[in-house]
């Protein structure tokens, strides 16, 4: 179980792993919480013996960590490729495909691209598969959507421009990503765009910025990235029948990333009764 950071008063966000630990139990009044760690983000997390002793109501998460804590409920996310880039409101998605999708945010296009991804977050497994298998209706067209997968994506913090990890969970001293020193006033101020210092990439230290892709730790990180999306995961699995929430399932009938992929028609839904996605549980943890 997720706790959200922001909705943590400082005495108990002050806790340590045995006192959440603790807490949680006599709110619970058994045993059934066995770990706490508090992340980086500043939220934390709080590990149970099973999924069954999880509370199943945010008023015991609130005895225990303070009267304003709210559980970060688990968002599936899917990704529509091809989308048309002028999006106007959720509600028109919403409309179309359920009551299930909690957030869309379209990817910026590649210079005069008309269409680019669209990422979907929906508030349960169910309806990411319904998504998966039936696609998205918008504006009276159809499009396949997937698992939004970040291993087939490098991740590059723009803060110290290393790779592995985003600058909003990462305490790393900024620097210059054009000459490696240390973090400029605006971009114009950087030396090497006026010829008094060289160009020099935090990560291989060559003569270019840290988002060339002439630099070979960029190049490795793109070839992985490339190598691992032929075997993305094509649907979601049930967690109760897998660890994993992801599965090997289908594969989509286009297989195209590009922001230029053509809409499909609706497959057949599922089979069984269609319905209403609700919210499901957080996970284990």
């Amino acid at each position: 179980m997720l706790i959200k950071g922001t909705s943590i008063n400082s005495t108990v966000s002050g806790r340590s792993p045995v006192e959440i630990v603790k807490a949680v139990n006599s709110a619970l009044k058994s045993d059934v919480a066995v770990a706490a760690r508090r992340l980086q983000s500043g939220d934390t997390v709080i590990t149970f013996r099973d999924s069954s002793s999880r509370p199943k109501t945010e008023d015991r998460v609130q005895t225990a960590c303070g009267p304003d804590a709210t559980v970060n409920r688990r968002v599936f996310s899917v990704v529509v490729k091809g989308f048309p880039v002028r999006l106007s409101e959720n509600q028109d998605l919403a409309a179309a495909n359920g009551s299930g999708i909690v957030r869309a945010t379209a990817r910026k296009p590649k210079g005069t691209a008309t269409r680019s991804p669209l990422i979907i977050g929906v508030n349960s497994l169910d309806a990411a598969n319904y998504l998966i298998h039936s696609g998205v209706i918008y504006n009276w067209e159809i499009f396949e959507a997937e698992p939004f997968n970040e291993a087939i994506r490098p991740r590059q913090c723009y803060n110290c421009h290393k790779f592995g990890h985003i600058a909003a969970f990462y305490n790393a001293t900024a620097q210059c990503g054009r000459c490696s020193a240390a973090k400029h006033q605006t971009e114009q101020a950087c030396p090497a765009l006026h010829g008094t210092a060289r160009e020099k990439c935090p990560n291989c230290s060559g003569a270019h910025p840290a988002w060339s892709r002439l630099c070979p730790v960029a190049n490795t990180q793109w070839t992985q990235a490339r190598s691992a999306y032929p075997s993305r995961p094509r649907e979601f699995a049930n967690p109760r029948d897998d660890d994993d929430p992801f599965t090997e399932g289908r594969r989509p009938a286009g297989d195209d990333l590009s922001p230029e992929a053509s809409p499909r028609k609706r497959p057949s839904a599922p089979a069984g009764p269609a319905t209403t996605p609700t919210n499901s549980q957080s996970s284990t943890q």
